[in-house]
C-alpha cells in the first residue's frame, strides 16, 4: 500500500520521521508529495536526512492547485487568534491566519485524513474561542475529529511537554487515549561529558551541591519557594548589603500585589516610605543598580521615579537545571541556551544528541553542521516523534483497516506481469506497491523466502539501478537485498 501525505510547517522533519516510523511498522509506503517551510536552516536539515531538494515555501503563496493529491495531511501550525472568533466561528472567521491555509486545503483536496499539532495553551487562548473555532472548522468539513492533550513523557521521552494533538478522519473519531510507555529519565539520555569547572558553576556550587542545584531554576523576581534561586541572595553578580536585600524582597512583594509574575515598577516613594532613613536607602539602591539586580527609570512628563526588580531568564549563564532524576521541563527555543545540565563538578548546555534524544530523534539525526544556536531552534520548536508515530499508525489503521491486502496483492502483481503496454515506471511504481503488500510476521520479518521475492520482483523490473533497488526494498531487511538483486540479474 501506499500512502501520499503533505508536510505543512515541517520544521527538521520530526512530523514526518513520527509519521514514516508508523509506515514501515505496518508495512505501508509512504510518499510525500508536498513540503512546506520557510526557514532555510530548517529545509536545510529536512533535506538532508531525507534526501530531498525542497526550497522555502510560503504555504500562504501556494494554490491548492499547485499541491498534489494526497491522502495525509501533517501541520504543526502556530497559534493565531482569529478576528472574529467568539461570534459565527466558521471558516471564514479564519481569514488571514496560517489555520486558514490547513482548513482552505483540506476544504480543497479532501483528503482521507489530517494530523495537527499546536501548544497546550491552544485550548484556552482568547478565552477558549481560537480552539472551539478551530473545532467547528473540521466539522464543518465533515471530518470526524478528535483531540487531546498529549504529554512527552508518557510516550517514552525524558521530558515533560505537553501539546494538543487533532485528528480526522472521513470514516470516525479518532482514539487518542494511549497506554503509558517505559518511564525514561534525564539521566538516561545524558552523554558522558567531562570538563572543569568555570566561574559561574564555581560560584553555584559554593552554595548547593550538585545534587542540591537539580531542578532548581535562578528567578530574581520571584516569591522564595524550593524551586526558586534568587541570584541577589547568592550574590551571583556581585555581594550587597542586607538593606539592599530586604529593599529586593520590598520590590518582588510590592510586584506580587499586582497580581502579576513578573518584573513591576514600583513608585520610589513607596521604598522610601518603607525603608524610612533616606541615606541609607539611597546608598542600598545604587548597590542594587550597580550590580544590577534592579534599575531606576523615569517618567519625565512628572519626574516620577521608579525602581524595577532585573534579572530576567537572561541575567545569568543559566536560568535552570535539569533534574537528572527526573523529566526535563518544556524545553522552548528561546531558552534552551540556558538550560543548565548540572555533572559533579561543573555546569554545562544540552549537546545536540541530548537534544534530539529529549524530542524522540534518532542520534544520527544530520543537523548540516549547523551552528548550536540554530540546532537549538530547530529541536527547541520541534515535536515529540514517538506521539506522532503512535497516533499515525491508528489513523493509518483506519484508513485501511478494510483494505484485503491478499486480494490487492495479487491484482498488483497480475497488473504488473502481464500488462505488456505498461512503461518502465508504471512496473517501478507497481512494485513499490508490491513490495508494500508481502506478508509479514508479529517481529517485522518478511515470511516469505528472499529468493522468491526476488524472482518475483525480477520479472517486473529487467533492468533497474541500485537506487531503485534501494527504492524497492523499503521495508526489505539488509540480508535479503543481495538476493533481491541477485534475483534481478535473472532477468537482465
Amino acid at each position: 500500500m501506499i500512502v501520499k501525505f503533505i508536510d505543512l510547517f515541517a520544521g527538521m522533519g520530526g512530523f514526518r520521521l513520527g509519521f514514516e516510523n508508523a509506515c514501515k511498522k505496518l508495512n505501508i509506503y509512504p510518499k510525500c508529495v508536498f513540503t512546506s517551510e520557510i526557514k532555510s536552516h530548517a529545509l536545510e536539515v529536512y533535506n538532508k536526512n531525507f534526501g530531498e531538494k525542497n526550497v522555502k515555501t510560503d504555504i500562504t503563496k501556494i494554490s491548492s492547485e499547485e499541491i498534489p493529491a494526497f491522502d495525509v495531511l501533517l501541520g504543526g501550525f502556530p497559534c493565531q487568534a482569529f478576528s472574529c472568533a467568539g461570534k459565527r466561528r466558521d471558516f471564514e472567521d479564519t481569514r488571514g491566519t496560517l489555520f486558514f491555509e490547513i482548513a482552505r486545503i483540506l476544504r480543497d483536496k479532501r483528503p482521507s485524513a489530517f494530523i495537527l499539532e499546536n501548544v497546550e495553551a491552544l485550548t484556552f487562548h482568547d478565552g477558549g474561542n481560537t480552539f472551539k473555532t478551530i473545532l467547528n472548522v473540521l466539522h464543518e468539513l465533515n471530518y470526524q475529529v478528535s483531540h487531546k492533550v498529549l504529554n512527552g513523557s508518557d510516550f517514552g521521552l525524558a521530558q515533560s511537554r505537553k501539546r494538543i494533538f487533532i485528528v480526522g478522519t472521513k470514516k470516525e473519531s479518532i482514539s487518542l487515549d494511549f497506554p503509558k510507555m517505559t518511564d525514561c529519565k534525564v539521566k538516561d539520555i545524558l552523554e558522558n561529558i567531562v570538563g572543569d569547572p568555570d566561574e559561574f558553576s564555581k560560584a553555584m556550587f559554593s552554595h548547593l551541591s550538585p545534587k542540591e542545584l537539580q531542578g532548581k531554576e535562578i528567578r530574581d523576581y520571584r516569591l522564595s519557594t524550593t524551586k526558586v534561586l534568587r541570584g541577589w541572595e547568592l550574590g551571583l553578580k556581585g555581594e550587597i548589603s542586607d538593606l539592599a536585600k530586604d529593599i529586593m524582597r520590598f520590590l518582588i512583594k510590592e510586584g506580587y500585589k499586582h497580581k502579576r509574575r513578573e518584573k513591576v515598577p514600583i513608585d520610589m516613594s513607596l521604598v522610601f516610605t518603607h525603608f524610612r532613613n533616606f541615606p541609607k536607602t539611597m546608598q542600598a539602591v545604587q548597590e542594587l543598580e550597580d550590580r544590577r539586580y534592579a534599575k531606576r527609570s523615569v517618567i519625565h512628563s512628572t519626574g516620577e521615579e521608579f525602581l524595577t526588580v532585573c534579572g530576567g531568564n537572561y541575567s545569568y549563564k543559566f536560568s535552570r537545571f535539569l533534574n537528572n532524576e527526573g523529566y526535563s521541563p518544556t524545553l522552548v527555543a528561546s531558552d534552551m541556551s540556558r538550560i543548565g545540565v548540572v555533572g559533579d563538578n561543573f555546569i554545562r548546555t544540552l549537546t545536540p544528541v541530548e537534544s534530539l534524544r529529549l524530542f524522540g530523534y534518532p542520534d544520527d539525526w544530520d543537523f548540516n553542521e549547523l551552528p548550536i544556536s540554530k540546532i537549538y531552534d530547530l529541536t527547541g520548536n520541534s515535536l515529540c516523534v514517538p506521539i506522532v508515530e503512535a497516533i499515525s499508525k491508528r489513523v493509518l489503521n483506519s484508513i485501511f483497516k478494510d483494505f484485503n491486502k491478499k486480494d490487492t496483492s495479487m491484482c498488483l502483481r497480475n497488473m504488473a506481469i502481464k500488462q505488456t503496454v505498461a512503461t518502465k515506471e508504471q512496473l517501478k511504481e507497481s512494485t513499490k506497491i508490491l513490495v508494500a503488500h508481502l506478508p509479514y510476521d508479529e517481529d517485522m520479518s518478511i515470511n516469505v523466502p528472499s529468493e522468491v521475492i526476488a524472482k518475483e520482483l525480477g520479472a517486473l523490473i529487467n533492468s533497474a539501478s541500485d537506487k531503485t533497488i534501494r527504492d524497492l526494498v523499503y521495508f526489505l531487511s539488509e540480508e535479503k537485498i543481495e538476493a533481491l538483486k541477485k534475483g534481478l540479474s535473472l532477468y537482465n
